[in-house]
């Protein structure tokens, strides 16, 4: 009996202590996610989808969509992928001079290609002879 109490006085007081230390590696990932810009833009893109609903709707998704809990759904993934020293490499990276360029002209790139493999596309099967109807 004494030491299946002192076990419950050793969890009481030891799980509560462990639960309440952060995770060094979640840290980092919330960290990454801030500096690489995916907090912002999921904010961003919660507040422009919930923009185009209904007005009437708005305040009640404004409630049901928390981006923190978007963010701490997402987190793990970067968790399960990364090593803390991998973390801190890309944080040293999306921090860097180099690494601002990439976050700042990423979207535009993405975007120029779009374009520029549509109009490849066009230019390839809009020559393209159709079939015929009948055939």
């Amino acid at each position: 009996m004494k030491k299946f109490l002192w076990i419950i006085g050793l969890l009481v007081f030891t799980v509560p202590a462990f639960a309440q230390i952060p995770s060094t590696k979640h840290e980092l990932v919330m960290k990454l996610l801030n500096v690489n810009g995916t907090q912002e833009i999921m904010r961003k893109n919660v507040a422009g989808f919930i923009a185009q609903t209904p007005q009437a709707q708005q305040p009640q998704l404004t409630k049901l969509l928390n981006v923190d809990e978007i963010i701490a759904v997402i987190a793990p993934l970067y968790e399960n992928e990364f090593s803390e020293k991998e973390l801190s490499g890309l944080i040293d990276f999306y921090q860097s001079d180099l690494g601002k360029k990439i976050l700042q002209t990423t979207p535009r790139i993405a975007q120029a290609s779009m374009e520029a493999v549509g109009k490849y596309f066009q230019e390839k099967l809009g020559g393209a002879k159709k079939p015929d109807a009948g055939q």
